[in-house]
C-alpha cells in the first residue's frame, strides 16, 4: 500500500440488489454513487440472495495508482464487461 498518496477514507454506502443470476449480482448504490456488478459469492448473507434486498458495504474513492496505461488489460475489461452486460440482460428478460 506504499502506492496510495492519500490515506483510505472508508464511507458506509448502501444500495439496493437489482438483478441476480446464475453467478453475478448487480447492486445500484444509492445517492446517485452508481452502478456495481460483482460475482454473488462476495456478497455476505445467511440466505439466497434476491432482487430488492437491501446491502451495506464499505468504500473508499478510487485513487490513480499508475498514469501508464494497460491497453491488453483495457481491450479484456471491455469484453469482459460485455459479457457480464448480456448475463444480465438474459436473466433479466
Amino acid at each position: 500500500m506504499d502506492f496510495f498518496r492519500n490515506a483510505p477514507s472508508e464511507r458506509y454506502i448502501e444500495g439496493v440488489i437489482s438483478c441476480v443470476n446464475d453467478d453475478i449480482a448487480t447492486i445500484e448504490l444509492k445517492m446517485g454513487m452508481g452502478v456495481i456488478t460483482l460475482p454473488k459469492k462476495y456478497i455476505i448473507s445467511d440466505n439466497e440472495i434476491k432482487p430488492g434486498q437491501v446491502v451495506g458495504l464499505l468504500m473508499s474513492f478510487p485513487e490513480v495508482v499508475f498514469d501508464k496505461v494497460d491497453d491488453k488489460h483495457v481491450s479484456e475489461s471491455k469484453n469482459r464487461v460485455i459479457s457480464i452486460e448480456k448475463s444480465i440482460l438474459k436473466a433479466a428478460s
